[in-house]
């Protein structure tokens, strides 16, 4: 088996881990998003862990972010995953805290299906800890999205999801058996 990729994003199943803003620790509600913890069953059906977002404001810039501790450094290329389904438009991002040294938006038109969806930035010059957001701006139709499985990682592509709570994880990915 390959070398689990550790996942940097803390509570990547409790969107519900308020923290204040630009702090590391959980998720950040802004702009009058906020969360409904354990909403519906994760993508393989196995726990009620999917948290809804909600978007009741259609404001640009609702969204729930994380910021990390990790700095990211000139030429490294990182990923940020999470599944979601819903109805409607809206976008995910990976950046640093000032947007500095680059970032992708992936904007996405959600399902009534679990889709994993990603955003990849290689970082030039970068300045701050990383960052990544669940986002809705002004004109996208979106007014909630169910979301599960976050992951930030060091990487060209998503890998296998590894849960995580209050540290980072390395361990082995969702749903493989230890022998």
């Amino acid at each position: 088996m390959a070398t689990p990729a550790t996942n940097y994003c803390l509570y990547s199943e409790a969107f519900d881990t308020s923290v204040a803003p630009s702090t590391t620790g959980g998720w950040q509600q802004l702009a009058g998003a906020t969360v409904t913890a354990d909403a519906t069953t994760d993508p393989f059906g196995a726990t009620t862990t999917a948290d809804q977002v909600n978007f009741p404001n259609v404001a640009n810039g609702e969204r729930i972010e994380q910021w990390s501790t990790i700095s990211p450094a000139n030429g490294e290329t990182w990923t940020f995953s999470c599944w979601l389904k819903g109805s409607g438009t809206m976008d995910i991002y990976i950046t640093t805290e000032a947007y500095s040294g680059g970032y992708t938006q992936t904007n996405i038109t959600l399902s009534g299906t679990w889709t994993r969806y990603s955003a990849t930035v290689t970082f030039a010059a970068p300045t701050g800890r990383l960052r990544v957001d669940i986002n809705r701006n002004s004109g996208e139709t979106a007014t909630a999205a169910t979301v599960w499985g976050a992951q930030a990682e060091f990487g060209s592509a998503a890998t296998d999801y590894n849960v995580t709570t209050s540290a980072a994880s390395a361990g082995y990915p969702f749903g493989q058996a230890v022998f």
